[in-house]
């Protein structure tokens, strides 16, 4: 009932008719004159009219007559004259259109292309109406209730296709379709055309759940038309894997090729042999040209499934708490049977690729200390997983950082494989699911999204947000050939944003203050709309903050609230069941609904309450800065949708501003609002809320920089792009052995590839004798280790202090230089009392000396113990002469133990000013744990800016 009543309303809203929504449209570059390509696009629309409403009342008159709409059903689904009617129209089309160099033209026969289009559509609106009997209408004709192709959405099937443009032959295009305007129809309908026409087509989009629900939507028609097997939608991920099974040149099948190396086999590569031209559809195609695609690889990976793989795992595992070096477990592995019993079925197996493999497994391995067990030290998103049951067995699936929904495919290598085990530990799994699971994962190559679209004869794509995009991606686009753009008016008569408010309720809040106060700043924006009887969308960047929202909330005085229920949540963990109710019973007067971010693109919160439309539609507040312009204007768009009334504002809280890299000097804006510099009017008068205005500029700054660090990963992608396929086409194992490790590297971090004098000054003292020196040591290992991964040109400075203080050497070491032997030969203590200030001293001397190699200095300033005297002086000197030089010093000091003073390495950590100082603390029972993880973190911390 609930589709139903959403159908009639979107056509009764959509009122917007062709002529109108002609004359609104934007092309960019103007191809044609104007006259010219709009006398086609009426030619075109007009057959299609005519066609579709001649078939939709045919139609309406058999449902009429009939009383089995099984029986009428089969009169059009399995009965062939419907199909054999749109195929010769088909034939007739494609003998008329298509050039003698193969290429489409459709414009040569704009009413043939109309009445096809009109057939098309006439039978997708009759598969997806389930009873025609009780929805044609009181008055017979009406249609109402079904859904219908708006001319919005034929204008932009005919721009995409080229079937406007005099001579104009299928080229690469972006259309933009508003969110909540119907995009997935016309990216069905494009597609089924250009099957019928001949095309092999991939529909893509960022996200598996929003693929899976618009192929659905389509099926039924795809498979009357016998053009299932010419259309796929899929995300990025799974459409990869699908291209190189297809075996198209310049993708190869990595995987295959890679086990035959193994094996010591020979296997011809599969070519894809001639047959249909292909087509990319790409579903909001800027999604694509941002990081989390086209500036990442897609990196193919085999699963061995062998058992000494598993007791390979099993073994690391066991004795994560004994071995801290890949030299370490190579000579215990050198009689185990595990590797022996591998390397008689791969041969290829060798030492290089082993080593490659127990390297990623110490460092997975670190994440979950046995001396904490049953608690791991996971990072990011693999922390980001639940426990489902997927065909009757539980299996671990991540939250796809894309899409927000759990996703089977997604990986952490061997911390995905040690998690496992975790949860088996806790109860969680049971053995089965973990033998299915664990098996040695050997990353086979890299393949380069960004060389998607060139494997196509034809690109094309829709996007709600193509107004919205960066310079920068603009550039992208049009460097992979994307040179036409289309901006489609509404097919509504749009309201405002805001229209409905006051300036001072939409202005954009940044919170100063606590969590307290924040809390209450969005309680009270609530309040005022719970009011007016509308429904709320508070939308979080994550769940914890959802948590803590919920919390506060319970907690608060909610008498104020107009008809308050506890609120919804709607969150990436949910099936899609609940998630399509919450969806539902959200939109409705007094509801608040706490939403997750990843719901702020392509979710359809339709409104079926008039008296919430009334009332002033749907307000949002959202709680975090989005990524873009394209996130926020998404998020925006999940209300005022269709011609209904709405509003949207941002409540920030200055803490996050902070702490987050786009928004640097946040402090100077606050002081200028401090002292009102530049903020009055003429008249004296406070300026308007400059919030926006700011935050827009360092974002905007922000996402040019990561652009050229994007761009820098994607060289670096596409290089070993190249390396894999030669690897694969290569005959000679020696070389094919050095190609497949060169390609399976870990890519340069797509961070700031600037480099560091780094210099440890550690604690020799008496605290520090024993265990507690070995993981220090293995500490600092795992530091350098990191640093190693971006290919930085780091050097490294040793300064070693008790009550006195010394170096390891008059010049810096080179990264590359430090291997395991030789720092464990530098880390010798001698042990004595404590003193930071002979430290300190040295250490600037260290910074001075190094100046020369021009590169920023880091300080890691660690210790265990209690020190006679602060060293605050010589931190200030230190400070001073680094301010002196403009070096950029930043600053770490780390406590290790109860022993360590925490009150004077805060204060030391405080000189350096201007947040490039931090204090950490690893405490005892999981110091050795956490000082590992401060140094690697610490490691990390130089490729974003600190």
């Amino acid at each position: 009932a609930f589709k139903n009543f959403s159908i009639s309303l979107f056509n009764k809203k959509a009122s917007v008719k062709f002529e109108e929504a002609q004359s609104q449209m934007t092309c960019e570059p103007v191809q044609v004159p104007k006259e010219k390509f709009e006398n086609l696009l009426k030619v075109v629309h007009d057959k299609y009219k005519e066609t579709y409403d001649a078939e939709i009342r045919e139609i309406i008159c058999k449902a009429s007559l009939s009383s089995d709409e099984e029986r009428l059903k089969s009169n059009i689904v399995q009965d062939e004259s419907y199909k054999k009617r749109i195929l010769e129209e088909t034939t007739g089309l494609r003998d008329h259109t298509f050039t003698s160099q193969g290429g489409l033209q459709l414009s040569k026969e704009p009413r043939k292309f109309g009445k096809l289009l009109g057939l098309v559509c006439a039978a997708w609106t009759y598969l997806d109406c389930k009873d025609w009997t009780a929805m044609a209408g009181g008055e017979g004709q009406d249609p109402k209730n079904t859904r219908q192709p708006h001319s919005m959405q034929i204008i932009s099937i005919c721009r995409l296709l080229s079937a406007d443009v005099p001579d104009g032959r299928l080229s690469d295009h972006l259309i933009q379709i508003k969110t909540g305007e119907g995009k997935s129809i016309a990216m069905g309908l494009t597609a089924v055309m250009l099957a019928l026409l001949g095309f092999s087509v991939d529909v893509v989009c960022y996200s598996r759940y929003l693929c899976d629900r618009d192929r659905q939507n389509f099926d039924s028609l795809f498979q009357l038309l016998d053009q299932g097997a010419h259309i796929s939608y899929n995300d990025f991920s799974r459409l990869s894997s699908i291209i190189m099974d297809r075996g198209v040149p310049g993708w190869p099948n990595v995987r295959t090729s890679f086990k035959s190396f193994l094996e010591g086999k020979s296997v011809p590569v599969k070519i894809k042999t001639e047959g249909r031209k292909s087509v990319l559809l790409v579903d909001e195609v800027d999604v694509f040209f941002g990081e989390d695609f086209y500036g990442k690889p897609y990196r193919p990976s085999i699963d061995l499934e062998h058992e000494a793989g598993f007791k390979l795992i099993q073994f690391v595992w066991d004795s994560r708490d004994k071995i801290f070096s890949v030299d370490i477990l190579m000579k215990q592995l050198e009689v185990y049977q595990a590797v022996t019993s591998l390397r008689s079925e791969f041969p290829n197996f060798s030492d290089e690729i082993l080593q490659r493999e127990l390297d990623k497994m110490l460092e997975a391995a670190r994440r979950f200390p046995k001396s904490r067990y049953p608690g791991n030290i996971l990072r990011g998103r693999e922390k980001e997983y639940t426990i489902i049951s997927i065909n009757s067995q539980k299996s671990i699936c991540y939250i796809n950082p894309a899409s927000g929904v759990p996703d089977e495919s997604i990986t952490y290598s061997y911390v995905t494989a040690f998690t496992y085990l975790h949860e088996l530990k806790l109860g969680h799994l049971s053995g089965e699911a973990v033998r299915k699971h664990v098996k040695l994962q050997m990353v086979c190559g890299t393949l380069s999204y960004s060389k998607i679209p060139e494997l196509y004869d034809h690109r094309l794509g829709m996007t709600g947000t193509l107004d919205c995009l960066t310079p920068q991606q603009v550039a992208l686009m049009e460097k992979h050939g994307f040179k036409h753009r289309t901006y489609m008016a509404s097919t509504f008569v749009k309201q405002i944003l805001n229209a409905k408010q006051s300036q001072q309720d939409t202005e954009t809040v940044v919170v100063q203050a606590d969590k307290n106060e924040y809390f209450g700043a969005i309680f009270k924006d609530v309040e005022r709309e719970i009011k007016k009887g509308r429904a709320i969308l508070i939308i979080f960047a994550n769940e914890d903050r959802i948590k803590w929202f919920r919390q506060n909330i319970e907690n608060a005085n909610t008498s104020s609230l107009t008809g308050y229920k506890s609120p919804l949540e709607l969150i990436d963990k949910q099936s899609e069941k609940q998630r399509a109710s919450i969806i539902v019973e959200a939109i409705f007067k007094y509801r608040i609904t706490l939403v997750t971010r990843s719901f702020g693109r392509g979710t359809d919160f339709v409104c079926r309450d008039t008296g919430l439309v009334k009332n002033g539609g749907v307000h949002i507040i959202l709680t975090f800065l989005p990524e873009d312009k394209s996130e926020e204007e998404q998020i925006f768009g999940r209300t005022c949708r269709q011609d209904d009334p709405g509003s949207a504002r941002k409540i920030l809280l200055a803490g996050d501003l902070e702490d987050d890299p786009r928004v640097n000097l946040l402090s100077e804006y606050l002081d200028q609002q401090k002292t009102q510099k530049n903020w009055v009017d003429e008249a004296g008068a406070p300026k308007q809320n400059k919030w926006d205005e700011f935050l827009e500029q360092r974002r905007d700054k922000h996402l040019g920089k990561k652009h050229a660090s994007m761009e820098m990963c994607c060289t670096d992608s596409e290089e070993k792009h190249r390396k894999t396929l030669l690897a694969c086409h290569s005959k000679d194992e020696e070389e094919a052995a050095k190609l497949f490790d060169a390609a399976s590297q870990a890519l340069v971090e797509r961070t700031s590839m600037e480099s560091f004098h780094i210099v440890f000054v550690l604690d020799e003292s008496g605290s520090m004798n024993g265990s507690n020196w070995q993981q220090l040591r293995i500490a600092v290992s795992g530091f350098l280790d990191v640093r190693r991964k971006t290919h930085s040109k780091d050097v490294v400075s040793f300064v070693l202090f008790n009550d006195s203080a010394r170096t390891l050497s008059e010049e810096p070491f080179l990264l590359v230089e430090l291997t395991e032997s030789l720092l464990e030969s530098l880390l010798c203590g001698r042990w004595g009392n404590t003193l930071f200030g002979p430290a300190l001293r040295t250490a600037c001397d260290v910074i001075g000396k190094g100046a020369k190699h021009a590169k920023s200095p880091l300080l890691i300033f660690m210790t265990a113990g209690c020190s006679g005297d602060s060293g605050e002086q010589e931190m200030t000197k230190l400070c001073e002469e680094s301010q002196n030089r403009n070096d950029g010093l930043l600053v770490k000091t780390i406590g290790f133990g109860q022993g360590a003073d925490a009150k004077k390495l805060k204060k030391l950590a405080t000189h350096v000013g201007d947040k490039r100082g931090e204090y950490l603390h690893a405490v005892e029972g999981d110091s050795g744990e956490k000082l590992n993880l401060y140094f690697e973190n610490a490691a990390e911390s130089l490729s974003h800016n600190f």
